[in-house]
């Protein structure tokens, strides 16, 4: 599903609420996660979730300019986590040593795989993990 990057909806949770909900609806099996693109094809989030991926030790997430929301989580995360936040197509992701998901009721979750790919939870997630749960 693309999102509009430069919308007000893209930012703000009340008001995107419908479209990434209807964005997850849409995903089979209902255990994954809808991506959601902006209007150039990079990615932006996930329908419920803020994106992280590592690669070769660094941890990278859109930047906001892509249209993700700039939520408590995800802060939570910058705060712990030099990251670098990047304009990326969905293709970076397929070289990702570890993707997570970021939310206010979830905290940090691993992707378990992508596409065909299986991934485990590498260093990254489980220190975030253990200093979520133990916060």
């Amino acid at each position: 599903m693309r999102v509009g990057s430069a919308n007000l909806d893209a930012r703000h949770k009340t008001f995107s609420y419908l479209a990434r909900w209807q964005a997850q609806q849409a995903v089979v099996p209902s255990s994954a996660a809808a991506l959601l693109l902006n209007e150039r094809g990079e990615i932006a989030s996930a329908a419920m979730a803020n994106v992280f991926w590592t690669h070769a030790g660094r941890l990278f997430t859109p930047a906001l300019a892509c249209g993700c929301r700039a939520g408590v989580t995800r802060a939570w995360v910058l705060d712990r986590v030099p990251a670098e936040e990047v304009a990326v197509l969905p293709a970076v992701l397929g070289r990702a040593d570890e993707i997570l998901l970021t939310s206010s009721v979830a905290g940090p979750v691993p992707v378990n795989a992508w596409n065909d790919r299986r991934l485990a939870p590498g260093p990254v997630i489980r220190r975030l993990r253990r200093e979520w749960l133990t916060a």
